[in-house]
């Protein structure tokens, strides 16, 4: 990726009158509050970080890095700070800000916004005196020179993790800014160096040979380094490393260092805005991927040996890079290697909230399209909806990072999944014949895991783990049932790599987690980008997946029966920039038991002015292959359309339902429905309030009534609402 000097970014300074930036002045933040984005451009220096729609690993590796010193830092210098991100679904946004731990505003409407950084997403974009002072800026270690055009006063970079990022500022900062460091006496390596001079981002040195300029440059220390060498050469310094005699100290832990192999990195003592990478083997060998932590000592040289003896993330929450407990794993006994006082991980589970929640508001009313639901008042976010052996309609929500479950018409009937001092989002409720279940993601030990309680004869179960304890973050869950098996499927969060897993739960029993094939990529080696997952059983037992991922294709949805080889359901073509561009899928059961994925097509059309559109793409069995996506929603309607969902009923009706918004400066979100009886799709009907911002549907059928039943959020910022409506597909077909 290429870095710009200071003079080709003042080749980008532009200046916007107010009408000029966005019509009205006025954009959006996730939930729909309005923001005065070019008052603020005008009167304070503005910086705003996108991130892109493809979520590849140059926009979201950076995360913490930009948070920290260009959103904080904006902010503490008096500055306006945002994120943007103008094409993704809200669940979608919503990940990444409890990932990255992002406080401030993500900015994501109108479309217009793209206009201040053209040609993809690079990682600042910042006005000053209403003049844009960057826009296709794309690299984060360039930072003395963004600073000047930034900022009047005094402003430190600030190094942060994980280990990809770390390499990031050794490898790929072309303006040899870094040094690779062997031992006093080794033989460098030359294909290093050739590396290094190739790239203009690092020189070769010995540590004896090393400048007073050297030490402050960022520092990779490799080789056969000696314990008293490495001891020597930090002397005084404050660093979370720790050497007597023998033995390397990392934390309250205790290794013998000739026998282990350690990957760190940590702030550079001799100058605290560079960096320093220690990746000393000692005749170890790193087997496993491990560039999402901040530290790991290992042991081993092959697989079957291999032992990750300590790994984890440092905690950043008092500004410093700490060895914590609760950030911090192994393989093996860790408590063997302590040699101090090991205090045990804490959880953020103190106090209940649980008296918020004694009575639930639940008001009642009569549509022209069916009775609706309004349930409780403020901060409702994300619904999800299911029915029961007894044809009872169940809702789950998360309500100020809490979850709820309600039996829909029934104001008693309401259970409280998670209420205290940690935060939950994302819930899940599936049926089997003889229990409700409710999965969510919970940061209780500091990581958001997959967890799961379920109700049976009126009891509510303990909390049930579900994905593994790693130093990772879960995010985007989905799960399907049939019969008394339910299985469901999450995304693992390593660094700039996202990987799929899925576990089954029959007849009560948790069963083993397992990955989830990809499609292989054909343009990146070893990268792997997968999420939004969707499952679905079909009547001969199978289960089916859908997800989007980034390569094969730049934005792709790939699909297929688990366990198998996927197939791509958006078009595939030679070249990875020529493949379909859609995403957020969700798979089903269609007409006449077809397996069908209904999915959004890219969403950057909208800057062509090009409506985006809900599409189906059906399972042709012969073919194996799926079919060239139909269009389903209606191009004079709605301008951006996101996030279908779809059922089927059991006389063979196709349902879709999904959030759209037209094209007028003061349009609002609204949930559109679409019903194919037959080969037609009836013309998209707004079923949800129509000045009111509605979003995220979620959509049961029930046959006892051959009703669906459709829920999602209304409203904006802490006034948002969960809502359901039962809509009768013969009343709303003519039938």
């Amino acid at each position: 990726m290429k870095h710009f000097v200071l003079s080709t970014i003042l080749l980008f300074i532009f200046w916007f009158a107010k009408a000029q930036i966005i019509p009205g002045g006025y954009a959006e933040d996730n939930w729909g509050n309005r923001i005065a984005i070019d008052d603020s451009i005008q009167q304070k220096t503005t910086v705003i970080i996108p991130f892109s729609t493809s979520n590849c690993g140059y926009c979201l590796v950076d995360g913490y890095f930009t948070e920290t010193n260009y959103i904080e830092a904006n902010t503490a210098n008096g500055g306006a700070s945002f994120h943007q991100c103008l094409f993704n679904p809200q669940l979608d946004i919503y990940a990444f800000t409890k990932h990255f731990g992002w406080k401030n505003p993500v900015l994501t409407y109108p479309p217009v916004l793209y206009n201040i950084h053209k040609g993809g997403f690079p990682n600042v974009l910042a006005f000053k005196n209403g003049k844009q002072v960057i826009q296709d800026y794309y690299n984060y270690d360039n930072y003395p020179v963004l600073k000047k055009a930034l900022w009047d006063s005094g402003q430190y970079m600030i190094p942060t993790g994980n280990l990809r990022l770390a390499n990031n500022f050794i490898w790929e900062n072309e303006n040899f800014d870094a040094v690779v460091v062997f031992p006093q006496g080794s033989k460098k390596d030359s294909q290093l160096e050739d590396i290094g001079n190739r790239n203009k981002s690092f020189t070769c040195k010995n540590v004896d040979s090393l400048s007073s300029e050297d030490l402050r440059k960022n520092l990779m220390l490799v080789g056969q380094f000696s314990l008293p060498d490495l001891a020597d050469f930090f002397i005084g310094q404050e660093i979370p490393l720790q050497f007597s005699d023998k033995n390397l100290i990392v934390g309250n832990y205790s290794f013998p260092f000739d026998s282990v192999g350690i990957y760190i990195w940590f702030t550079n003592p001799f100058n605290p805005e560079k960096y320093i990478l220690l990746d000393i083997g000692n005749g170890n060998r790193r087997i496993q991927f491990s560039e999402y932590l901040d530290f790991i000592v290992y042991s081993g040289s092959d697989s079957l040996n291999y032992k990750k003896l300590m790994y984890g993330q440092y905690d950043v929450s008092d500004g410093k890079s700490r060895i914590v407990p609760e950030k911090t794993f192994s393989d093996t006994e860790l408590e063997k290697h302590c040699f101090k006082q090991c205090s045990i991980p804490l959880h953020k589970n103190a106090s209940d909230h649980i008296e918020r929640y004694e009575t639930i508001p639940v008001a009642r009313k009569i549509t022209e399209n069916g009775e609706q639901w309004t349930i409780s008042s403020a901060n409702c976010r994300f619904p999800d909806i299911t029915t029961d052996a007894d044809n009872n309609i169940w809702v789950t929500y998360e309500e100020n990072g809490d979850i709820i479950l309600l039996k829909v018409d029934s104001t008693e009937s309401h259970y409280i999944i998670e209420s205290d001092e940690s935060d939950s989002y994302n819930p899940i409720v599936v049926s089997d014949k003889q229990r409700i279940w409710v999965f969510y993601l919970n940061n209780e030990d500091s990581y958001y895991r997959l967890y799961a309680r379920f109700l049976e004869n009126n009891n509510l179960s303990d909390k049930i783990l579900i994905s593994g304890k790693e130093p990772i973050d879960v995010n985007i869950i989905n799960a399907a049932s049939l019969g008394n098996e339910i299985s469901i499927a999450w995304c693992e969060w390593k660094a700039n790599l996202r990987f799929l897993q899925m576990c089954t739960i029959s007849n009560g029993t948790l069963g083993n987690v397992l990955p989830i094939n990809l499609a292989p990529s054909q343009y990146a080696e070893g990268y792997s980008n997968a999420w939004y997952p969707s499952l679905c059983y079909f009547s001969n037992g199978e289960l089916w997946g859908a997800w989007n991922q980034h390569y094969p294709g730049n934005f792709c949805i790939i699909g297929g029966k688990i366990g198998e080889m996927p197939q791509p359901v958006t078009l595939s073509a030679k070249k990875m920039d020529d493949w379909e561009t859609g995403g957020y899928p969700c798979i089903f059961n269609s007409r006449n038991g077809e397996k069908s994925v209904v999915y959004e097509s890219n969403g950057w059309d909208v800057i062509d002015k090009k409506a985006q559109t809900i599409k189906i793409s059906i399972y042709n069995e012969e073919l194996k292959k799926w079919s060239i996506g139909s269009v389903i929603s209606d191009k004079r309607q709605t301008l951006l359309n996101e996030t279908p969902v779809a059922v089927s009923s059991n006389s063979g009706q196709s349902i879709v339902v999904w959030s759209g918004r037209p094209e007028s400066i003061n349009s609002v979100w609204g949930i559109y429905i679409s019903i194919n009886s037959g080969d037609k799709w009836s013309h998209p009907i707004l079923i949800s309030e129509k000045d009111i911002t509605s979003r995220h549907p979620q959509i049961v059928y029930q046959g006892e009534t051959n009703s669906v039943w459709i829920s999602w959020h209304s409203g904006n910022g802490e006034n948002m609402k969960t809502e359901v409506i039962e809509i009768s597909l013969n009343k709303f077909t003519g039938n």
